[in-house]
């Protein structure tokens, strides 16, 4: 990755999660913007990159401007902001990671033959196991994206349609968390050792994911069978208790969850 500067307009939590994975490739050519000095204090002190409260310094300085707002009005009134400045920027490129973006949304604002990238991140890029899912108005600028996000973990580029349809995945990592914190809880209540009911839940979790990337060519089934080498159907205390969450609508829930994503996401 060469030098040029990364800007982020909005530097929240998912843009500090990309921004802790950037640095820990060792690159930190980065600026930030946000509203709250405090805020823009802490990120510069923690990640040692240049933050400022002014959206036109992050486009001024930044060759790569991530726009880490949310769609809809913040995103018109930054992108209004931009095309207002006196600002050449007709070389920069301008990436957004809001969900419900389409490209066209930023080129109406800022013109036909702006560089557009429209990404869907998770939150695992923090830690390197992000996904990413990308489309672009122009294959010049993919190298550069993929280099950006791919700090953070897996990326792949798209049609635009799926990047929209890839909100499902990227709802996984806070519903998958809430998993594992209802499950870490109650391991601690009935098994009071902290460090080992976390062993417990991280090598688990690995054991699955480990089996599911070692199994493509049928990898539902091999996730039902795993199931079924600690717990068969009769009196085992596995089964009874995957039977506990059938009963109680476990899986309903989980359904649910992702038919809400989708039909919001049909809006788009």
């Amino acid at each position: 990755m060469n030098e040029d500067k990364i800007g982020f307009i909005g530097a929240g939590s998912l843009a500090e999660c990309l921004i802790s994975a950037l640095v820990k490739k060792d690159y930190n050519n980065i600026i930030a913007s946000r509203r709250t000095q405090s805020e823009l204090d802490r990120l510069s002190k923690q990640y040692r990159i240049k933050t400022t409260t002014d959206n036109i310094e992050v486009l001024n300085d930044s060759k790569y401007v991530i726009l880490c707002v949310k769609p809809g009005d913040d995103l018109n009134g930054v992108l209004e902001e931009i095309k207002s400045s006196k600002i050449d920027y007709s070389e920069k490129v301008f990436i957004t990671i809001a969900a419900t973006v389409r490209k066209k949304q930023l080129t109406n604002i800022l013109g036909q033959n702006t560089k557009i990238g429209i990404v869907i991140p998770t939150v695992g890029s923090i830690y390197g196991e992000g996904v990413s899912i990308y489309s672009s108005n122009n294959t010049e600028i993919d190298d550069k994206i993929e280099a950006i996000f791919g700090a953070g973990g897996y990326v792949q580029k798209v049609d635009e349609d799926k990047v929209i349809q890839s909100a499902q995945g990227a709802c996984l990592p806070g519903w998958d968390s809430r998993y594992v914190l209802k499950n870490l809880e109650m391991l601690r209540k009935y098994f009071p050792d902290n460090e080992l009911s976390k062993k417990f839940i991280i090598n688990n979790l690995r054991g699955v994911a480990n089996m599911l990337e070692q199994n493509e060519s049928d990898d539902l089934q091999a996730l039902k069978n795993y199931s079924l080498k600690v717990g068969k159907p009769g009196k085992s205390i596995t089964y009874q208790g995957i039977e506990l969450y059938e009963k109680n609508g476990f899986y309903k829930a989980i359904e649910k969850s992702h038919e809400l994503v989708g039909e919001i996401m049909k809006k788009y």
